[in-house]
């Protein structure tokens, strides 16, 4: 895979837009969101991201976690309901919730947030 074409091509897509995380999942499963207004994106964002802190306390979820994600649990709740910034906690909690590969583009060097899964 040619990774330095996809740097180039998300680097001219950031120059235009840049999105946080949640923003950018949101994005890549809901395709109708770009045509959406500013406002209709923010809520359906906020959304996305209190249902994620609530299934993940609600639902149990942090129990099929590794132990490191397990004892951030609380950290990654109080993040998601108040609107902080993302981190590595909450970029691994994403993958496995949406079973996505993440990988993340940064300075001209990527990376993968927690191990590739080639099941997914």
């Amino acid at each position: 895979m040619n990774y330095e074409k996809i740097y180039e091509l998300i680097n001219n897509v950031n120059i235009k837009n840049s999105y946080n995380i949640l923003e950018a999942v949101l994005r890549l499963i809901d395709i109708d969101l770009f045509n959406s207004q500013k406002y209709d994106i923010k809520t359906n964002v906020n959304i996305f991201r209190r249902k994620l802190a609530n299934d993940l306390i609600q639902k149990k979820l942090y129990k099929n976690f590794p132990n490191k994600l397990k004892f951030e649990r609380n950290n990654i709740y109080s993040k998601l309901i108040n609107n902080e910034d993302c981190d590595e906690n909450i970029y691994k909690y994403i993958s496995l919730y949406l079973e996505l590969n993440i990988i993340i583009f940064k300075n001209k060097k990527s990376r993968f947030v927690g191990k590739y899964n080639n099941n997914i």
